[in-house]
């Protein structure tokens, strides 16, 4: 066995390839890649952590400080209040 081969079985990471790519996607993601200074890869696994909710507290602050622009720090603490209840689910509004 490689050492290439134990590094894969230790770390366990996972794969993902994706055929018959259209070429107006590709041109998206390459395009997107380049502007953010990611790689692909980094641009599919970020967009696929947003579909499913799986962004972390510290990453949805971030993108939330970035959306905010230029506010200031009571206003951005405030956005982030106001935005906090849409995270909640009222068990009783899906009976």
């Amino acid at each position: 066995m490689s050492a290439l081969q134990i590094y894969h079985i230790v770390v366990r990471m996972s794969y993902l390839s994706i055929r018959s790519l259209p070429q107006d996607i590709e041109r998206a993601l390459k395009a997107e890649a380049k502007q953010c200074g990611k790689s692909k890869s980094q641009i599919v696994i970020e967009a696929l952590a947003e579909k499913f909710g799986l962004h972390s507290k510290a990453q949805k602050k971030k993108r939330l400080r970035a959306f905010s622009g230029k506010l200031s720090q009571e206003d951005f603490e405030s956005l982030q209040k106001a935005v906090e209840d849409f995270e909640t689910i009222d068990p009783s509004l899906w009976k």
